[in-house]
């Protein structure tokens, strides 16, 4: 049997699954992150970027085509403060990723030499701050999923 409602039902659970797992990796790393960690928490810590990373792609790729072909129509969300706001916050989260990514690509020298990275003070406090602000913008962008689902701040209908 069916359903006309199964691919768009489907299409959300990949998209939270998503979102859940950016989540996950993203507290990891603001848990696990450490001025001076072991070898296995620089493992640790490069693998759940990477799930982050991956989870990222696949949170704006889902929303996206759930945004187009799936809801409401992009004739919905284009007209909606809180998808634009989601938008902006999530760019503003994939620039504050950047420095953390690239500082954990960085140890994979000193991880291949079976050795743990070293991180100057400066580069762990920069490093957790942003790691922090990407969590607290996340926080934001699951605030406004719901609002924005639910057509507040609408603007051009008619």
């Amino acid at each position: 049997m069916h359903s006309p409602l199964l691919a768009p039902a489907l299409m959300a659970y990949a998209h939270h699954l998503a979102a859940f797992v950016l989540m996950i990796a993203l507290c990891i790393e603001l848990v696990l992150y450490s001025r001076q960690p072991s070898l296995r928490e620089a493992r640790i810590l490069q693998r759940a970027d990477l799930w982050y990373g991956l989870s990222a792609m696949a949170v704006i790729a889902l929303g996206l085509l759930r945004a187009l072909y799936f809801e409401k129509g992009w004739a919905f969300y284009s007209q909606n403060g809180f998808f634009w706001t989601k938008l902006i916050l999530l760019g503003a989260v994939a620039l504050l990723s950047i420095y953390p990514t690239v500082r954990f690509l960085k140890w994979n020298a000193r991880l291949r030499e079976g050795l743990a990275p070293e991180i100057s003070e400066r580069e762990f406090r920069l490093t957790r701050m942003l790691i922090g602000a990407e969590v607290l913008l996340m926080v934001l962008v699951l605030l406004a999923a719901p609002l924005m689902s639910r057509g507040l701040w609408m603007w051009g209908i008619g």
